[in-house]
């Protein structure tokens, strides 16, 4: 059985090609050592190269972007599996004790989750 997770929880940290494919995303170049003295600019490309700044800038913001999603990665790694997630509701609505919030084991264990790692 396949699971369906939510891949934008788990982002990778950004780097400067993610910048640099943020501010020109129908470029080609390649990119080592993630930094700008290692940038190679395809020939094909009908526009210059961002400066180093702008990279930086474009950086920053995506590691801020980056930063304010950290409650999803974790509430991510702690819910249970859907498998697990629809076991609790059917063990609720068996026992009788949904819509309750107060006597749901699914409610429970999502709103702990929730609680530990809050909306910013």
């Amino acid at each position: 059985m396949t699971v369906l997770r939510f891949r934008e929880n788990f982002k990778k940290f950004p780097e400067y090609a993610d910048a640099i494919a943020a501010l020109m995303p129908d470029v080609s170049f390649g990119i080592s050592m993630n930094d700008y003295s290692s940038l190679y600019w395809q020939e094909d490309n009908k526009v210059q190269p961002p400066t180093e700044e702008q990279i930086k800038t474009k950086l920053n913001e995506l590691i801020a972007e980056w930063e304010i999603e950290e409650y999803r990665r974790y509430r991510y790694l702690e819910y249970a599996p859907v498998e697990e997630q629809s076991a609790l509701l059917w063990d609720d609505m068996d026992a009788e004790r949904i819509p309750g919030k107060t006597t749901s084991l699914w409610y429970a264990h999502i709103k702990e989750i929730k609680e530990k790692y809050p909306k910013p």
